[in-house]
């Protein structure tokens, strides 16, 4: 008896067990992504930038070379790219870093060097401390045409090579790396412990059926994990282009009726005008706290929308490990190769999925108040982008063949969701020429190339769901293959609404034209306009205007899965399915989890100093992306790389100097044409990590400095900017480091000048 029961213990164990192994492997997973990306911000590779490089003389028998370096914190690798000139040589080279009365070396055999390969150092690098050291490289035997050397390059940004006592006035090939724990990362930290424990209360949710509880806790496990992986887009925020440009500006200058009636690029967007009016005005906050909060509204709102497919209202369409797991992968990142759905001029593509989850609602259950409220949405989540015009020929078509089926409230919601999309398309039409910013290119399509541009997007977003990685030798066979899925998922569709007729075949139907309507609206509008071949065009287009045809296929298939286990009786079973899908789901976006993610270091905006400018009587502050920008009573100007100028409010007004990127790589000074009143000056360091600021001096036409400007930014950063207060001319501006070091910037160059 006794040995039975330990048995039927065991057995209840094991099963016990079996049922959470899923959640337990989701457990794992968020965490280990949590990590990764902890571990790869803390991660720095430091290199010299390759300008034309050459290789410097071989180091012979007393050859000896020396180059000050710095010495970062926590450093765990330095190496030197040495050149063996494609032989075998023999012979010995000393290697030495020497700080203050520490002195580290290693003595390498030339012959095991490989040619144009980093070789790092065997040395004792917690010896050394942070700060300035010595890289010494001596010729211990080499002799001519038997020895290696190392190559040189005009970056100088991390010191200059001198050989032999003469001055090369060039920085050696050279990287290290390093780990570095900012401000960022401690957030990163603190929030990952959070999640430990976050996940382990949804654990407990999850089993106890508990779905408002989750549908809460959710948002704020996703809000944690967006800051985890991007944190310039929550905590850290950095303005995203139009958020400036348009949003915030319109809100600011313009009265509240003007505001929320303004278009941006031709369309109606009551939604975000909203979000901007509400913080902004009602707030009354400084310029960067009223941003920070714009955008993180914004994402809140979008994670509620998103974690509604958790609440038992929509039960019937999986368990609720499955609701879970697809909410968790929309709302943070996994689902997209990109970053820009999550900024706040895109967020509200996500709207969609609150209007596909509407959609699927049990409107009779509702009780009146509940449904009203939730018609009032319906035209504020659509008045949101101009791709929701598509539901006025949908909704039309539903109302017209199911009429005599539907129920008073169905009609209710399609009678507002056409009339949404119907005052849109009178609002563009008023608006057109706002579609100018689209309608750009001037490449002319044949018949083909039509429709490829409208069934090759769609095949390539459904291998993008499957099969993320593709390369030029099997593009062909994957795209025959999920063309052939593509095509068998439509007639499903369709065979579904012929043999149940019910709202989710309905539904099904309706996704399938949404999915072929915006590849058609991106042929109109020139968004898709590209000469596309099946055996070399590989990839989606990896930006927003996928977005709308992604979310249709993935609730497409989650329906197809609903109709497909309509008849199975068996609940133990169809919850099982539901898990196995949820966990495969989990596992694909993890595997595959979304590495474009900003970097705050990068960032071409520094919206924490940048933003004091806004109440300034001139301004001319940097947003994202590169390049972008927003300005008031200044004249703007651009010198720089012709595949890469800005982009502003009216970007005629940007006077634009193009240069060679062959001939021109970096610069020390800017000369201008004839003198200007300089009023800010933003410039791009050769890498960001940098070790130190700069400075720049400016000089009147006579040679004289007149001012001197450091750096705002810290001195991490690779995009850094300068104010100017002072009224003098200058001719021209040099470049400096903190302790008046010849320094060079890549030549673009965004700056801003008094209005004459």
């Amino acid at each position: 008896m006794y040995v039975y029961c330990i048995e039927k213990l065991k057995m209840m164990t094991v099963a016990k067990w079996k049922k959470r192994l899923p959640f337990i492997f989701l457990f794992l997973g968020i965490l280990i992504s949590c990590v990764s990306y902890i571990i790869s911000n803390t991660e720095i590779k430091i290199f010299t930038n390759d300008i034309n490089v050459e290789a410097e003389n071989e180091i012979l028998k007393g050859t000896r070379i020396y180059q000050d370096i710095y010495i970062p914190k926590n450093l765990k690798k330095y190496g030197i790219i040495f050149a063996t000139y494609a032989r075998k040589n023999t012979g010995k080279i000393r290697v030495k870093i020497v700080q203050g009365s520490i002195e580290k070396e290693e003595l390498i055999d030339v012959s095991k060097l490989k040619d144009n390969d980093v070789r790092y150092l065997n040395l004792n690098y917690k010896a050394f401390k942070k700060g300035i050291a010595r890289l010494i490289i001596e010729g211990v035997d080499g002799t001519s045409g038997n020895a290696v050397t190392v190559y040189k390059s005009e970056d100088i940004s991390l010191g200059k090579m001198v050989v032999n006592n003469q001055n090369t006035g060039k920085g050696i090939l050279q990287k290290m790396e390093y780990r570095e724990a900012n401000s960022m990362t401690k957030v990163q930290i603190v929030l990952t412990v959070f999640v430990f424990f976050l996940l382990l209360h949804i654990d407990r949710l999850i089993k106890k059926d508990k779905d408002k509880k989750l549908y809460f806790a959710a948002i704020v496990l996703m809000y944690c994990l967006v800051t985890i992986k991007a944190p310039t887009i929550t905590v850290f925020t950095e303005p995203f282009a139009e958020l400036i440009t348009n949003y915030f500006f319109n809100v600011t200058t313009m009265s509240t009726l003007k505001g929320l009636f303004s278009s941006d690029a031709g369309y109606f967007v009551l939604y975000p005008r909203l979000i901007a009016l509400i913080v902004v005005k009602g707030l009354r906050m400084s310029p960067r706290m009223s941003v920070i909060l714009m955008q993180n509204f914004a994402m809140l709102l979008m994670l509620s929308i998103n974690s509604a497919f958790i609440l038992n209202n929509y039960k019937k369409y999986g368990n609720i490990f499955f609701r879970f797991t697809v909410s968790l992968i929309l709302g943070s990142f996994s689902i997209f190769p990109f970053f820009e759905t999550h900024v706040f001029v895109d967020l509200p593509y996500f709207n969609l999925v609150a209007i596909i989850l509407i959609s699927l609602l049990d409107f009779e259950s509702l009780s009146k108040k509940k449904f009203i409220l939730l018609m009032i949405s319906v035209p504020i989540l659509c008045f949101s982008k101009s791709y929701f015009l598509l539901f006025l020929p949908i909704s039309v078509l539903i109302s017209i063949i199911f009429w005599k089926k539907i129920y008073r409230r169905q009609k209710i919601y399609l009678f507002l969701l056409g009339l949404s999309a119907l005052f849109q398309v009178m609002y563009m039409y008023f608006n057109k020429d706002g579609w100018k910013v689209y309608s750009n290119s001037d490449v002319n399509l044949n018949f083909i190339d039509i429709v490829n541009n409208i069934f090759y997007p769609i095949f390539q977003n459904v291998r993008y769901l499957f099969y993320p990685n593709i390369t030029s030798s099997n593009i062909l066979n994957m795209n025959l293959i999920f063309s052939i899925i593509t095509i068998l998922g439509i007639i499903s569709g369709i065979y579904y609404l012929y043999r149940y007729r019910n709202k989710e075949s309905i539904i099904s139907v309706a996704l399938i034209m949404i999915t072929f309507g915006v590849t058609l609206l991106n042929i109109v509008s020139k968004i898709s306009n590209d000469k596309i071949s099946w055996e070399s065009t590989p990839g989606i287009i990896e930006n927003r205007h996928s977005f709308f045809i992604l979310i249709p296929i993935i609730f497409f298939g989650i329906l197809f899965i609903y109709n497909y286990l309509k008849e199975e009786k068996n609940e133990r079973k169809k919850s099982r399915i539901y898990t196995l899908i949820g966990l495969l789901l989990f596992i694909r976006f993890l595997v595959f989890d979304n590495t474009m993610l900003p970097n705050v270091r990068e960032s071409y905006s520094d919206w924490k100093i940048y933003s004091k400018f806004y109440n300034e009587n001139e301004y001319l502050i940097p947003v994202e992306p590169s390049l972008w920008s927003t300005s008031k009573n200044v004249d703007v100007h651009y010198t720089g790389y012709r595949e890469i100028h800005p982009i502003i409010r009216d970007d005629t007004k940007i006077k634009k100097i193009f240069i060679n990127p062959y001939i021109i790589k970096q610069i020390h000074e800017i000369n201008f044409e004839s003198p200007i009143y300089l009023t800010h000056l933003y410039l791009t360091r050769l890498r960001a990590d940098n070790f130190n600021k700069l400075k720049v001096r400016g000089y009147d036409s006579n040679g004289n400095v007149v001012v001197e400007l450091n750096q705002l930014n810290d001195k991490a950063r690779k995009n850094i900017g300068f104010r100017n207060y002072k009224r003098v001319k200058i001719s021209k501006v040099e470049i400096f480091t903190e302790d008046s070091q010849e320094a060079y910037v890549f030549p673009t160059i965004l700056y801003g000048t008094a209005l004459k």
